[in-house]
């Protein structure tokens, strides 16, 4: 089992549009239980935040998977709306959720962390609230997280306990409304870092701002990859690990990202990288009339994930103009280079699912 089953799994989602900005679902796979368990956070029609579990060892029926209720209601929720996720899972299984209201000057929301009990055949655990603290950056502002960004896990070492990243998203303005929510907010080009506490105590995190030399443009709705990390071992035999993390598609106020270019960002040098990819072409919210079925079209809402070889990105799903507008195609293959996503050698093209054997 691999990161490529939750892909898989994704196709069995329904999507779930909520109010102003919408709320996507998210599935996890964790390396818990032997790969055989995937978690699913999905805002519900009350304005909470159900969070399921679901045995991916076996055949699953795509019609009606039997997903297995965890909590009705997660400890994150917030009064009368959905608030503000951004989920990814660590090197050791562990799930961490960073929750909040990008409305809320008074805090930076919090960092939930979820760790599952060995014992439990079902994938249950405890969550666990880690408060999110400042450090005294005049380019770090007083909000929670903002909607539809992304985030993943880093740990410099195989001995040292892993940050949490999260970059861009939405904070969509008071006066928005279901026709104008995309243009009326407020979008982030920022790259913040949560970082555990220099003391053994794992009840708070530092927040603080990296990679702010040439990041890519304001967006929200995109996606990150993590790619297969390369290791080199110090003389104490410490293992160092470099990391890419590979950003795709998205939408700003006026248009959507262009498929054809993809951002990487690179720990431990908190530096931000672009490709060039071929196979696409721009398209802004004027011209649905003229797409074009040969091309992998701009998109927002879409899920990407790394092949079990990591050669290849698969990119699912996303709509362009409006939400009830899906991008073609729905699958599109991003084949990576032999030997490295950076610069000079980046990934080739993409792929339709038509011209796979």
């Amino acid at each position: 089992m691999n990161a490529f089953i939750t892909f898989l799994v994704v196709l069995f989602l329904g999507c779930r549009v909520s109010a102003i900005p919408y709320v996507p679902s998210h599935l996890l796979y964790s390396a818990q239980y032997n790969g055989s368990i995937a978690y699913l956070l999905r805002p519900s029609d009350s304005n909470t935040t159900e969070f399921l579990s679901l045995n991916i060892s076996k055949d699953i029926d795509s019609a009606n998977p039997q997903y297995t209720t965890l909590l009705d209601d997660a400890p994150f929720q917030l009064y009368k709306q959905n608030p503000a996720l951004i989920p990814a899972i660590d090197q050791h299984g562990i799930l961490k959720v960073y929750a909040g209201d990008c409305h809320n000057t008074s805090g930076y929301g919090a960092l939930w962390q979820f760790t599952p009990d060995a014992a439990s055949s079902t994938g249950n655990g405890t969550w666990e609230r880690i408060e999110v603290n400042g450090t005294g950056q005049s380019n770090v502002s007083l909000h929670g997280p903002n909607y539809l960004a992304a985030g993943f896990t880093y740990a410099s070492t195989n001995t040292t306990n892993s940050s949490f990243y999260v970059f861009g998203g939405m904070c969509p303005l008071a006066s928005a409304s279901e026709a104008t929510w995309i243009t009326a907010a407020n979008y982030s080009q920022s790259m913040l870092a949560l970082e555990p506490s220099k003391t053994d105590s794992l009840t708070s995190c530092r927040i603080s701002a990296t990679g702010d030399r040439a990041p890519p443009i304001p967006e929200a709705g995109f996606t990150i990859t993590p790619l297969q990390a390369t290791y080199r071992s110090t003389s104490s035999g410490t293992l160092l690990q470099q990391q890419d993390f590979l950003m795709i598609g998205g939408q700003t106020q006026n248009a959507f990202i262009n498929m054809s270019q993809v951002a990487v960002f690179s720990l431990p040098q908190s530096s931000w990288s672009f490709v060039t990819i071929d196979s696409t072409q721009s398209l802004s919210r004027t011209e649905l009339a003229i797409r074009d079925p040969s091309v992998v079209e701009p998109r927002s809402g879409h899920t990407a994930v790394l092949s079990p070889d990591g050669s290849k990105v698969i990119v699912f799903g996303g709509w362009v103009g409006s939400t009830s507008v899906p991008a073609n195609p729905q699958l599109a293959i991003l084949e990576l280079a032999a030997d490295s996503i950076a610069p000079p050698n980046g990934p080739g093209k993409y792929r339709r699912p038509e011209t796979l054997g």
